[in-house]
């Protein structure tokens, strides 16, 4: 089984949770003459059991994640570590882009041009392109046991 199967199978067990918890509360309330065929007690145990599996799952990709090492990238130890570096990008990136500039007047000015912005933006997207694919080609080729 690859990382990347885990990943799915992790996406898969949310949306199943989901989906239980919008039925539990759908059926939450039944009329007296037609009562309902879902049973709060019955579906709450059936989420708690797949909270406990994706909770079991998501310890195995973080150890996982942690023990993946990456080859040929001398700065960045793990998975683990690639993943939290994209999501610092991302925070980044969208920081830059919530910067307003206004117009330039006696007492105030942009530290920087919309242009160096922009180039500094772009830059942070690039990485976050490159990591982003050398993370979905170590989850596609590492196995796991």
């Amino acid at each position: 089984m690859k990382l990347g199967e885990l990943l799915e199978e992790r996406a898969r067990l949310i949306r199943e949770i989901e989906s239980l918890e919008e039925l539990r509360s759908v059926e939450f309330i039944e009329s007296k003459e037609n009562p309902s065929e879902v049973r709060f007690k019955d579906i709450t145990e059936h989420i708690n059991q797949k909270r406990k599996e994706l909770r079991n799952l998501k310890i195995k990709l973080m150890k996982y994640n942690l023990s993946t090492k990456i080859p040929n990238h001398p700065e960045i130890s793990s998975l683990m570590e690639t993943n939290l570096l994209i999501t610092d990008i991302i925070s980044e990136i969208k920081q830059l882009r919530s910067l307003e500039f206004y117009r330039s007047s006696g007492e105030s000015r942009p530290q920087l041009s919309p242009r160096e912005l922009r180039k500094k933006i772009s830059e942070l997207v690039r990485e976050k392109v490159r990591l982003d694919v050398l993370r979905k080609t170590i989850n596609w080729t590492t196995e796991v046991g």
